[in-house]
């Protein structure tokens, strides 16, 4: 295993040769993760210089860009953050996303994709029922067609948990902007103050 810093400070492990007693995880809820040849979900981080960031993960890395947008999370008129989406060499539309800006935690959010709709709306019972602080209510993404939602994690990040996420046919795709994060829904502004300066680490 070796680990290094990108342009951002983030820090990245390439491993080769883990053990494992492929034993399937069973989620003690009964959920079912989509996983295997896409990888665990995605990750966003921080990189208030985006562009050398993502230079550094699409030429050295060998990630490919799969959209970008401009991004109000507190709505019209609030601050403007740029997010690139990057992919690896799977079919899920994003593994790892450039948040144009910097995030005390060290991370903007984790995506974990279940099954089925039914396993998301008994996650956000579940939330809804410990007061778990959201992030976003439920929506579903322009981009990559996933229906979610988010909430708080204690270590001061977002959590986003949901299903149906589009593959991609990398050779008929063209990039794109994307002019709003989603089809409907995923109201950020919820997971923010009012003055719209919150950050994720708030959320502890």
């Amino acid at each position: 295993m070796i680990w290094f810093h990108d342009p951002a400070g983030n820090r990245h492990e390439l491993s080769h040769g883990y053990v494992s007693d492929f034993a399937p995880f069973c989620s003690p809820q009964g959920a079912r993760f989509v996983s295997g040849d896409l990888g665990y979900g995605h990750a966003v981080v921080p990189a208030p210089n985006i562009e050398a960031t993502r230079d550094f993960l699409m030429d050295v890395l060998g990630l490919g860009l799969s959209d970008f947008m401009m991004h109000r999370p507190t709505g019209e008129g609030g601050p403007e953050m740029r997010i690139d989406f990057l992919h690896c060499a799977n079919g899920r539309h994003h593994s790892l996303a450039l948040f144009e800006g910097p995030v005390p935690s060290g991370c903007v959010h984790l995506m974990v994709e279940v099954e089925t709709l039914d396993e998301v709306g008994r996650a956000y019972d579940r939330a809804c029922a410990a007061d778990i602080r959201l992030m976003a209510t439920l929506g579903r993404h322009t981009n990559d067609r996933m229906v979610s939602f988010y909430i708080a994690t204690p270590g001061g990040f977002a959590l986003e948990y949901g299903c149906g996420g589009r593959i991609m046919d990398w050779d008929r795709h063209t990039v794109f902007e994307s002019t709003s994060a989603s089809l409907w829904g995923h109201d950020f502004s919820i997971g923010f103050g009012a003055d719209g300066t919150a950050t994720m680490a708030d959320a502890a």
